[in-house]
């Protein structure tokens, strides 16, 4: 599937491409909304070489990550991108579950724009791809990302203690999942 699109009330998910370095680069490359990812805030040329590493996999088949630009429906404008890729913690290729995540301009937290941007990946993930499960993960130092994943209807899972090392330090990840029974019995108010 691409290019592709998928449509929210407020916002839409595009592929994201290297026209969007500068205006990405103002989400990956501001410390605050690095605080709590994996990497370090990116440079021009970093966040360009990164938007090069997603069209690349963009075009793969099977295809398997959905690295997508989050758009506002009003003005066009890229407010973050967001994430779906079909892999499970055990990387089983195999294996019918998602990874959600993504990021958002520090400005535009608490307006609601990334609980809409994860329905509409969580819409697609069950929906199109036919996923069986959709996980996200933060650390413990992220509640801003519990409350988010809570909101969405994810439930938390597990704890997994010094899970991934980033910038230099060992961290552990809380998993929050949902099945897609979990999905199809939410009231579609809550999915929207």
């Amino acid at each position: 599937m691409y290019p592709m699109q998928l449509e929210g009330d407020r916002i839409y998910l595009r592929e994201v491409s290297r026209t969007d370095t500068e205006a990405l680069q103002r989400v990956v490359g501001d410390p605050q909304v690095c605080e709590t990812l994996i990497f370090e805030p990116m440079t021009v040329e970093e966040a360009s070489n990164y938007i090069a590493k997603w069209e690349g996999k963009a075009q793969e088949t099977p295809r398997v990550h959905y690295y997508l630009a989050v758009i506002r429906r009003s003005d066009d404008e890229l407010l973050g991108a967001g994430y779906l890729g079909r892999v499970g913690i055990t990387d089983d290729e195999t294996e019918q579950s998602g990874m959600l995540g993504g990021a958002l301009r520090a400005d535009l937290w608490g307006q609601g724009y990334a609980t809409e941007c994860a329905h509409v990946l969580m819409k697609f993930g069950f929906g199109d791809l036919g996923l069986r499960r959709i996980w996200g993960s933060c650390g413990p130092e992220s509640p801003s990302s519990i409350r988010l994943m809570e909101k969405i209807g994810l439930k938390y899972e597990a704890t997994l203690r010094d899970h991934r090392q980033a910038k230099g330090v060992w961290r552990d990840s809380l998993v929050y999942g949902m099945t897609a029974t979990d999905w199809a019995t939410m009231p579609t108010n809550a999915r929207a």
